[in-house]
């Protein structure tokens, strides 16, 4: 009898990792899908607010594909953030500290007649951007579905990608330590993260993103 628990056992455990086996995954969703962001670790800082003021930074990172095949869909970019606190419902009208996400597609030098380049940080809204920039209500629209090779290459014929994060501070400052992508193709469902920290710096941020003025 012993023999056959254990031998049930080490089946059971054969079982779970050949269905695991190629899976990484992220709570219920996968990490190994094909959506890549143009971003290792590090940061992008922006200089601090005026006192008793606010200030508005863009920042952006450009997404591709590793498999065109694949129709990559947006679900929802969530942010761990400094301070925790900080709201997710940027809308640019009242001027309070916010975060928010936005898309943008910036067409090929061909067809805009001149090159529009992606934008690493750049004080104001999104919209005042170049491009064709929605909310990622919209994200349906946008179709992320081109190579990671040759991305940035000048003779392109598709719009590039760019995922815009817009935040809000005051003197304090606020930054996106971490920004999560939710996707998903087809039935699978997928998160990839950007270890990328998005800054404006501030009295109230840790050390190295304080940045003097």
């Amino acid at each position: 009898m012993r023999r056959l628990v254990l031998g049930s056992v080490l089946l059971l455990v054969a079982v779970l990792t050949a269905c695991g086996a190629g899976e990484d995954r992220d709570g219920d969703r996968r990490t190994d899908g094909p959506l890549r962001p143009q971003a290792g670790s590090g940061a992008t800082l922006a200089t601090p607010a005026q006192d008793g003021r606010t200030k508005t930074v863009t920042f952006g990172l450009l997404l591709c594909s590793d498999d065109q095949t694949q129709e990559i869909v947006l679900d929802a970019v969530r942010y761990d953030t400094v301070p925790a606190t900080l709201p997710t419902d940027w809308s640019g009208d009242d001027g309070r500290p916010a975060i928010g996400t936005y898309l943008r597609s910036i067409p090929s030098p061909a067809s805009a007649g001149r090159d529009i380049l992606p934008v690493a940080s750049a004080v104001g809204a999104p919209q005042t951007l170049d491009g064709d920039v929605v909310g990622l209500d919209d994200a349906s629209s946008v179709s992320i579905d081109r190579p990671c090779d040759g991305y940035l290459d000048d003779d392109r014929t598709w719009p590039l990608v760019e995922l815009l994060t817009v935040i809000t501070a005051d003197e304090g400052g606020a930054m996106a330590t971490r920004t999560h992508i939710d996707y998903h193709v087809g039935e699978e469902t997928y998160t990839t993260t950007v270890d990328w920290r998005l800054a404006i710096c501030g009295t109230a941020m840790p050390r190295g993103a304080r940045c003097r003025r």
